[in-house]
């Protein structure tokens, strides 16, 4: 494992966290496991192996989810689209190489697990059977059961939007409206443990006039917030953040629940 190990950005800085507004689930979560110390370990400890993280390769902990391209195994992300490669018949023929730009691709025993990425954006599509690196192939995708289907029908809307269109399709991928509140709690993990105490949090994130000299009888209901992002932190922090994964987006959750 090449780089440098993982440095948190400055707590402090509202704008280090900035970029995270425009990430998906799947972002999210990187940015959780490239903080936890046993991952940072395994990383660079052979022959320790990614699967137990969730992942199909070790990726760079000092990498931040714009800079990562993490491949996340399908038993961890529901989300993945499994297909099979047959010959190319004219008018179904896809060729992968028209979005090289935007993909990356661990090839193991059980396929070749394919990640095409923009933006803070993803799709996983896994080739079970076949391969995507010959050329033009026809494919046959592989979608479950009815809880497994609702994640795996969005990225397969998805993955056909862009390989017709062969334009990332923006539109499929809304920004996640709890954004803010999942950047706060990151935020707010990374000050503690940098040591900082919940009255300089609260300072840093609500401004001093309002936390005041007393904040546990002035500003009771700050220091509240504050006491439930650090223990939403460190739930995220002891393996919560694979709720970025395995559960489809409330907005699914809604339309078919």
């Amino acid at each position: 494992m090449s780089g440098p190990d993982f440095a948190a950005p400055d707590w402090r800085d509202r704008s280090s966290y900035a970029y995270l507004h425009a990430a998906d689930r799947s972002s999210f979560a990187w940015e959780w496991l490239r903080r936890s110390p046993e991952y940072r370990a395994a990383a660079v400890t052979p022959p320790s192996s990614p699967a137990q993280f969730g992942l199909c390769r070790f990726e760079d902990p000092a990498l931040s989810a714009g800079e990562s391209c993490p491949i996340w195994r399908s038993d961890y992300d529901p989300s993945v689209l499994s297909a099979v490669t047959r010959p190319a018949r004219e008018g179904e023929a896809f060729n992968v190489t028209a979005l090289r730009r935007w993909t990356v691709v661990q090839i193991d025993a059980e396929g070749e697990h394919w990640r095409i990425g923009h933006d803070l954006r993803s799709i996983r599509l896994d080739i079970i059977q076949g391969t995507l690196r010959d050329g033009p192939v026809q494919l046959e995708y592989r979608i479950g059961g009815l809880a497994d289907a609702i994640p795996a029908v969005l990225t397969l809307r998805r993955f056909l939007a862009l390989a017709c269109a062969r334009r990332w399709p923006a539109k499929l991928f809304p920004r996640e409206v709890r954004a803010t509140r999942w950047i706060a709690t990151l935020r707010v993990y990374d000050a503690v443990v940098a040591g900082a105490s919940q009255r300089e949090i609260a300072i840093r994130l609500f401004g001093e006039a309002v936390v005041g000299p007393r904040w546990r009888t002035t500003a009771p209901s700050y220091r509240l917030r504050v006491q439930r992002l650090v223990a939403g932190a460190r739930a995220m922090a002891n393996g919560g953040w694979r709720t970025f994964l395995d559960s489809p987006p409330a907005r699914l959750r809604e339309r078919y629940g």
